[in-house]
């Protein structure tokens, strides 16, 4: 039995304290028990309020303890009461012993730390220099008034002339001067890690043959991506780091360097050698110092083709680099596959011997641009401009296509129409696509039925395949008035206009036009000298009388603005809706001051 209750007491004392009577009458209180781990993480919360709580902040600054005290029971009790989790309210409210036990812990921890702030170490002397990163690339890594350590001492730089550093101790009490060639002052600069924040932006020097072999292996894209970081300020290590990763997967990338072999005409190897990450970082840097322009962007007819190229976006552009004519990128992709020639690290070589002979071949297709070493520039226009049949030019062309009777026949029935009567309404079998043609091509394209169906389809939709020269020669064709009347001769307060509509039929030219005869009691006005006069019962019948009587709708006067009624095919123009338009126009019910007039 007592097995089992040790388990249940566990769990029920986690809730609150657990009371046991024994049938002696003794009972036996067992404490709530909360796991350190949440204790802990109780009072770091409540701490935690305390310390953003600017109430409470504000009475530990600026009263005594008492007064805080009660301020953060208060501000204490309102984020337990707002507190989203049940389990942490109910184990505050249940019991008042651990309540009490984390407000003084969490009190105590927050008045300590908000009147007693804790005091700063203050920091270890350092003797190396403060590490101030030049951002600008082509500025030197050092300059007058510098301290550097060379050769385990401490120096100022006192001076700099071509090829020597002067360097001064700075505790000696007499000045003596001491005055180092730059190769050796530099190598002693990496000798010492403390000069780490000069020699990082060091430059450095490779041999003839590393220096050519790195040239060729750095892509323009590489070029570019180490200007960036160059720009950015970034050190020889840091830039070190990033090589290893970029050149990741390449011939001779290894993880302490880049390993290379190069090799002659025949394929032997003439030359090895090794170039660590931080010198080829360096060696980078010294570049980009010397000319930035070309590191980044190429060769100087490189520089020269991109000005030419940003100017002539429309012409495939050669440059002559002294007897040799160059180009570059795309323009060096497509010169190439034109001539049958091949593109060597995205640069497309060839004497300019030739140069004649492969623009006579370029010219048929494509507009050139020459520019000579002497700074002459030539432009050479293509024969034949290519042009590419483009969406564009194929809805032109279904547009201009066609008369307009069969145009405005397909425009109203395109959604109802099958490819073959398409192909039918303008004249086409169905079995042949469609072949469109755009001037200055060499080609054309051709369309299926189904594809002149969508195309045409999409056009009616978007009010684009009736232009609207068409729309106004179909409305006059259309349109046409065939009896019109004056309210000065109908004696009515409107003109009456008759029209046709598309397929209306012609009104009869031997049936005499309807005439309103002045005599003809058309309109109907109230001639009571009495009006008004009378009781309420004689005003109301009078008014009965008044509703019952016809009478007009407006006075006669000028012609009035006139409105439309469309009935049938055909419309009646009316300034009321009591006009009578010909019965051949079918019905047209109006209303008019509250009455229901059929005209």
């Amino acid at each position: 039995m007592e097995e089992q209750i040790e388990p249940a007491l566990d769990a029920l004392r986690t809730y609150k304290p657990v009371t046991f009577s024994y049938e002696n009458g003794t009972e036996l209180t067992v404490d709530f028990h909360l796991p350190g781990d949440m204790r802990a993480q109780y009072e770091q919360r409540l701490y935690d309020t305390l310390m953003a709580n600017e109430s409470y902040v504000n009475a530990v600054m600026n009263s005594d303890e008492e007064n805080a005290t009660l301020t953060g029971e208060r501000v204490l009790r309102e984020y337990v009461a707002d507190s989203e989790d049940r389990d942490f309210q109910r184990t505050y409210y249940d019991n008042p012993r651990l309540r009490e036990a984390l407000n003084r812990v969490a009190l105590d921890a927050a008045y300590h730390d908000l009147s007693e702030p804790p005091v700063e170490n203050e920091p270890e002397l350092d003797d190396t220099p403060v590490n101030i990163q030049p951002r600008d690339p082509m500025s030197s890594a050092y300059g007058v008034g510098d301290f550097v350590w060379f050769e385990g001492s401490e120096y100022q730089i006192t001076d700099l002339q071509r090829g020597y550093v002067e360097l001064l101790p700075p505790e000696l009490p007499i000045p003596v001067y001491r005055t180092e060639r730059r190769a050796d002052f530099e190598r002693g600069l990496r000798a010492d890690e403390r000069n780490r924040y000069i020699t990082d932006y060091l430059t450095a020097e490779l041999n003839d043959d590393a220096h050519e072999y790195v040239w060729s292996v750095l892509t323009p894209e590489d070029r570019a991506q180490i200007s960036a970081w160059l720009r950015a300020g970034e050190g020889n290590a840091q830039i070190a780091g990033r090589l290893a990763e970029m050149f990741a997967g390449r011939d001779g990338a290894e993880p302490d360097g880049l390993h290379y072999r190069i090799p002659d005409d025949a394929g032997n190897i003439v030359a090895t050698g090794f170039v660590p990450w931080e010198q080829l970082a360096g060696a980078a840097r010294g570049m980009y110092r010397e000319d930035s322009w070309t590191f980044e962007h190429g060769s100087s007819a490189e520089r020269t083709y991109n000005e030419v190229k940003t100017a002539h976006l429309d012409s495939l552009v050669l440059i002559q680099d002294s007897d040799v004519m160059r180009a570059y990128g795309d323009d060096a992709v497509e010169i190439a596959a034109a001539l049958g020639l091949n593109v060597t690290d995205g640069v497309l070589s060839f004497p300019v011997s030739e140069l004649r002979e492969y623009t006579d071949v370029l010219r048929k297709e494509h507009n050139i641009t020459i520019f000579a070493s002497d700074g002459r520039e030539q432009f050479i226009a293509a024969d034949t401009p290519r042009i590419a049949v483009t969406d564009a030019y194929i809805d032109a062309a279904l547009v201009r296509w066609g008369d307009l009777s069969v145009k405005a026949n397909v425009s109203e029935h395109i959604h109802d129409m099958t490819p073959g009567q398409l192909a039918a309404a303008y004249g086409y079998a169905p079995d042949r696509p469609m072949h469109i043609t755009v001037t200055g091509t060499d080609g054309g394209v051709d369309l299926s039925w189904d594809e002149v169906q969508e195309r045409v389809a999409r056009l009616v939709g978007s009010d684009l395949f009736l232009t609207k020269a068409e729309k106004s020669e179909l409305n006059r064709l259309r349109v046409k008035t065939v009896a019109y009347y004056e309210a000065e001769k109908t004696h009515l307060p409107y003109d009456v206009v008759f029209q046709t509509i598309g397929s209306a039929p012609e009104p009869d030219p031997t049936q005499p036009e309807p005439s309103v005869s002045p005599e003809t009691p058309r309109n109907f006005r109230i001639m009571d000298d009495q009006l008004g006069e009378g009781g309420a019962k004689a005003r109301f019948r009078a008014n009965m009388n008044a509703v019952t009587t016809p009478r007009p709708s407006c006075a006669r006067s000028s012609r009035a603005k006139r409105n439309t009624i469309r009935a049938g095919s055909v419309r009646t123009r009316v300034c009321s809706s009591t006009s009578r338009p010909s019965s051949r126009a079918g019905k047209a019910v109006a209303t008019h001051n509250g009455r229901r007039f059929s005209t």
